[in-house]
Protein backbone atom coordinates (compact mmCIF):
# COMPACT_ATOMS: atom_id res chain seq x y z
CA UNK A 1 0.00 0.00 0.00
CA UNK A 2 1.34 3.40 -0.92
CA UNK A 3 0.92 6.68 0.90
CA UNK A 4 0.63 10.35 0.03
CA UNK A 5 3.42 11.93 2.13
CA UNK A 6 7.01 10.68 2.33
CA UNK A 7 8.86 10.30 5.59
CA UNK A 8 11.84 12.63 6.11
CA UNK A 9 14.24 9.72 5.50
CA UNK A 10 12.57 8.77 2.23
CA UNK A 11 12.61 12.41 1.13
CA UNK A 12 16.37 12.46 1.60
CA UNK A 13 16.88 9.25 -0.38
CA UNK A 14 14.34 9.85 -3.15
CA UNK A 15 14.13 13.64 -3.46
CA UNK A 16 12.84 13.79 -7.02
CA UNK A 17 10.51 10.77 -6.79
CA UNK A 18 8.63 11.44 -3.54
CA UNK A 19 5.75 10.65 -2.97
CA UNK A 20 5.46 8.71 -6.26
CA UNK A 21 7.71 5.84 -5.26
CA UNK A 22 7.49 2.52 -7.06
CA UNK A 23 7.91 -1.16 -6.34
CA UNK A 24 11.70 -0.95 -6.50
CA UNK A 25 11.81 1.59 -3.66
CA UNK A 26 9.27 -0.43 -1.69
CA UNK A 27 11.41 -3.53 -2.16
CA UNK A 28 14.45 -1.75 -0.73
CA UNK A 29 12.31 -0.85 2.31
CA UNK A 30 11.47 -4.56 2.74
CA UNK A 31 7.87 -3.94 1.65
CA UNK A 32 7.08 -1.88 4.74
CA UNK A 33 5.19 1.20 3.59
CA UNK A 34 5.71 2.97 6.91
CA UNK A 35 9.41 3.26 6.10
CA UNK A 36 8.68 5.34 3.00
CA UNK A 37 5.40 7.13 3.75
CA UNK A 38 3.96 8.55 6.93
CA UNK A 39 1.58 6.29 8.83
CA UNK A 40 -1.27 8.78 8.51
CA UNK A 41 -0.94 9.02 4.73
CA UNK A 42 -0.89 5.22 4.40
CA UNK A 43 -4.03 5.05 6.56
CA UNK A 44 -5.76 7.65 4.39
CA UNK A 45 -4.83 5.66 1.28
CA UNK A 46 -6.25 2.46 2.81
CA UNK A 47 -9.51 4.15 3.84
CA UNK A 48 -9.81 5.70 0.37
CA UNK A 49 -9.32 2.32 -1.28
CA UNK A 50 -11.94 0.70 0.94
CA UNK A 51 -14.34 3.56 0.14
CA UNK A 52 -13.87 3.13 -3.60
CA UNK A 53 -14.41 -0.64 -3.39
CA UNK A 54 -17.47 -0.20 -1.19
CA UNK A 55 -18.94 2.43 -3.53
CA UNK A 56 -18.40 0.15 -6.51
CA UNK A 57 -20.02 -2.79 -4.74
CA UNK A 58 -23.02 -0.70 -3.70
CA UNK A 59 -23.41 0.64 -7.24
CA UNK A 60 -23.34 -2.88 -8.69
CA UNK A 61 -25.83 -4.12 -6.11
CA UNK A 62 -28.22 -1.26 -6.90
CA UNK A 63 -27.88 -1.92 -10.63
CA UNK A 64 -28.52 -5.66 -10.33
CA UNK A 65 -31.38 -5.05 -7.89
CA UNK A 66 -33.04 -2.57 -10.21
CA UNK A 67 -32.77 -5.04 -13.10
CA UNK A 68 -34.29 -7.80 -11.01
CA UNK A 69 -37.17 -5.58 -9.91
CA UNK A 70 -37.78 -4.32 -13.44
CA UNK A 71 -37.88 -7.77 -15.03
CA UNK A 72 -39.87 -9.36 -12.20
CA UNK A 73 -42.59 -6.72 -12.71
CA UNK A 74 -42.58 -7.37 -16.45
CA UNK A 75 -42.84 -11.13 -15.92
CA UNK A 76 -45.67 -10.68 -13.41
CA UNK A 77 -47.55 -8.31 -15.74
CA UNK A 78 -47.17 -10.74 -18.62
CA UNK A 79 -48.63 -13.65 -16.66
CA UNK A 80 -51.78 -11.65 -15.79
CA UNK A 81 -52.38 -10.66 -19.41
CA UNK A 82 -52.98 -14.25 -20.51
Amino acid sequence: MKGFTCTPEARLLYQDKCPYLGVDELQTAEYEADRLWTASSVAVAKVSLVGVWLSGFIAMAIFVGSLLIRYSHRAAAGSFAR
